[in-house]
């Protein structure tokens, strides 16, 4: 049948965006009206504060399979809706808003759709005390719902110290902070769980030049050595939902986190020695590094007890 489609995109001062729509008023196959609504936007209030956009939206989950363009654009599978008003400042992030997916492949049962996140506020702040001392908070406030499922929210705290110091060619960050966090579950049962844990780290590097020609361009060659240990206390955290955790995939940045969980719901312990070493070409005429390598390994004095399921 006949579709219509269209695009309006705007610039202002303060604002960017664009909104696209797609409308078959009858397809002649099913007999159902299909449609696509995307908008995009971003909009700054003033330095510190501004919004950011992406609402998403498809009549049905075959849209895209009918539809695609693209084999990747056929092959999507959960469609991202969020809008956030965001603020930030010299020591200081937030986020107010909230975020869903929209299903749309025909093969994934509804009860595999992830929660959708509305309110979700974070916050960030890290300053400067007395001596060289950093206080930091990391904050998160969440509230899950998703249909026939247990709905609840969750409050995340992570308080820190920490003490940098640095010179031209080292760094040591030793810290030291309590991650806090507690449910409020509708369930029969065990509707408010928790849990606390102390989180410390030390991370500290040294950082090697010389200097090098090749084919007549100079170059600058870097040797990194990196060590961290991070010790996590065991907790038992089987009593907590799983609302939006995940495991990250592993990368090289993994061997330096203190958790190996997107999400706030499971906590790794931890007893662990990473050492790690990097080297970089550098090229002075442009400043393009043109060859990173790297090798890392993390050593695990205790084993992995927190597990998803």
């Amino acid at each position: 049948g006949l579709m219509i489609g269209g695009q309006f995109r705007y610039l202002t001062d303060s604002s960017l965006g664009n909104v696209e729509f797609e409308w078959l008023p009858n397809d002649l196959d099913t007999g159902e009206q299909r449609t696509l609504f995307h908008w995009d936007d971003r909009t700054r209030f003033g330095s510190n504060w501004g919004t950011v956009i992406n609402l998403n939206h498809v009549s049905d989950d075959q849209y895209f399979e009918d539809f695609g363009r693209s084999l990747n654009i056929a092959a999507t599978t959960l469609l991202p809706s969020s809008a956030y008003l965001v603020g930030q400042g010299s020591w200081w992030s937030a986020n107010i808003g909230g975020d869903e997916y929209q299903i749309t492949d025909p093969t994934i049962p509804l009860q595999a759709e992830p929660y959708r996140r509305l309110p979700r506020m974070t916050f960030f702040a890290e300053h400067q005390l007395i001596g060289g001392l950093d206080a930091g908070l990391d904050s998160e406030f969440v509230s899950f719902s998703r249909d026939e499922s247990i709905d609840g929210s969750r409050l995340d705290l992570f308080p820190y110290l920490a003490y940098p110091l640095q010179g031209a060619a080292w760094f040591v960050r030793p810290q030291v902070g309590f991650r806090y966090t507690s449910y409020q579950i509708d369930r029969d049962d065990d509707k408010s769980p928790h849990r606390g844990l102390p989180i410390a780290s030390v991370d500290a590097g040294l950082l090697f030049e010389r200097a090098l020609k090749i084919g007549g361009d100079g170059y600058t060659q870097t040797l990194e050595p990196r060590l961290f240990y991070l010790n996590v206390p065991y907790e038992d955290q089987d009593n907590l939902p799983l609302f939006d955790t995940q495991e990250v995939p592993f990368s090289f940045g993994q061997l330096f986190r203190s958790n190996r969980y997107v999400g706030a719901d499971r906590q790794m312990n931890a007893n662990n020695l990473t050492i790690a070493l990097t080297s970089r070409i550098q090229q002075w005429s442009t400043g393009n590094e043109r060859i990173s390598d790297r090798v890392g390994q993390i050593r695990y004095f205790d084993g992995q007890s927190v597990q998803l399921y």
